[in-house]
């Protein structure tokens, strides 16, 4: 009788473990279709400067969803308006995008996001040079021509 008392907690503890990472996929998976309407929006309007607050909800949202549990191994394949690298190594991502308040001026934000010691999503803010989230500077290009995209390399360290 003890033996399959503790065969059934057993069981039952798993099956607990499958519905949390069920759980934590459908979460994941809900704010990447938040975060990729929030984009839609966001890149999609003709006026330009509109969406100051929309920028800065993608940023709690996508915060908060780096921080869930499996969203390092989530691909965030949806979010295609966005710059988005993973290291050599796959220890470290980078996501980035930037918001084009008029033609001289950008908002920008991203994330470095990386797995600590016991497997916890770490997520650390990235910051223009003096703590700025503004970029300004002239723009030369054709503006159909401008993706939305801040491209950075990432060297791995051995």
């Amino acid at each position: 009788m003890n033996r399959s008392f503790i065969t059934v907690l057993c069981l039952l503890f798993a099956l607990l473990a499958r519905a949390q990472d069920h759980a934590s996929y459908l979460e994941i998976v809900r704010a990447e279709g938040q975060l990729k309407a929030l984009f839609d929006r966001m890149y999609n309007d003709q006026v330009l400067g509109t969406h100051r607050e929309t920028f800065r909800e993608v940023d709690s949202v996508f915060h908060a969803a780096l921080l869930l549990p499996g969203s390092f191994d989530h691909q965030w394949g949806r979010l295609d308006m966005i710059g988005h690298l993973v290291s050599d190594d796959q220890q470290l991502k980078v996501f980035s995008w930037m918001y084009m308040v008029n033609r001289d001026e950008y908002l920008y934000s991203g994330f470095i996001q990386y797995l600590d010691r016991k497997g916890e999503p770490v997520v650390v803010r990235l910051q223009l040079a003096g703590g700025e989230e503004r970029y300004s500077e002239e723009f030369d290009e054709d503006l159909d021509q401008w993706h939305r995209k801040v491209y950075y390399k990432i060297l791995t360290n051995k």
